[in-house]
């Protein structure tokens, strides 16, 4: 497993583009099961690779989130690389990028009992938010059999006024799948909270609004929530 991810970020590391191309966001995940204890640890090791290397992305970035409640209950935490697929990569080239990621992952692994699930996919709309001020995350994970009017069902519910008003600028991204071990499953939504509280009254009221009322009645026969869960982002690298 280990080898696949070293393997795979590297492809994506040395994508060449010669047209210009609107961008494309992209992300690549990792679930593991940790040592009990060990996440102080395993950030360590991550700032080490991150800082003393002093390496930076193109776009994105890279994330450590643990579990909170919810999901298929086999990991406890999450590694996630995300970025523009047309500009994917670190800022400056570097000698030997992959040997750096071994040593890393090699001393990371000693503190991970296994890994369990992997998944790369497309972030289709984020609209103009981002996570950076919401540490705590909602992930929605479904089905959908009507893929084009489903985005244009949520994209006309985040950007109603009601909803507006209730989220503020708290992020609700979507995104479709495209490999991995993903159960059959093809679309997620991916919410963004200040704490455990604030998802529950957020959501509470996003569900009672007429725009998320009308929301779910346009597409109750096209979708399918298969897993609802929580995570809370540990550290991230950008």
């Amino acid at each position: 497993m280990m080898k696949n991810i070293i393997k795979i970020i590297s492809i994506f590391s040395f994508i060449i583009i010669t047209t210009s191309i609107q961008a494309q966001y992209t992300y690549l995940y990792w679930d593991f099961e940790a040592v009990d204890g060990a996440e102080d640890a395993l950030v360590e090791i991550f700032d080490n690779y991150f800082e003393e290397n002093e390496i930076t992305y193109k776009s994105g970035g890279w994330a450590i989130l643990r579990n909170a409640i919810g999901g298929d209950n086999t990991h406890t935490h999450r590694i996630i690389i995300y970025g523009d697929i047309y500009n994917w990569g670190y800022t400056e080239e570097r000698e030997t990028p992959d040997l750096e990621l071994q040593v890393t992952l090699n001393n990371a692994n000693n503190l991970i009992k296994k890994w369990t699930r992997n998944e790369s996919g497309y972030i289709l709309y984020t609209g103009e938010t981002s996570f950076e001020n919401y540490p705590y995350r909602a992930l929605y994970e479904m089905k959908v059999d009507d893929p084009n009017s489903y985005t244009e069902s949520f994209i006309k519910m985040v950007e109603s006024s009601d909803v507006k008003e209730i989220m503020g600028d708290r992020p609700m991204h979507m995104g479709a799948i495209a490999g991995g071990i993903n159960d059959g499953l093809s679309h997620w939504v991916y919410m963004g909270f200040e704490n455990r509280n604030d998802y529950l009254q957020k959501t509470f009221e996003l569900n009672s609004s007429a725009s998320g009322i009308q929301f779910r009645e346009e597409v109750r026969t096209i979708r399918t929530v298969e897993k609802t869960s929580t995570e809370i982002l540990v550290k991230e690298y950008n």
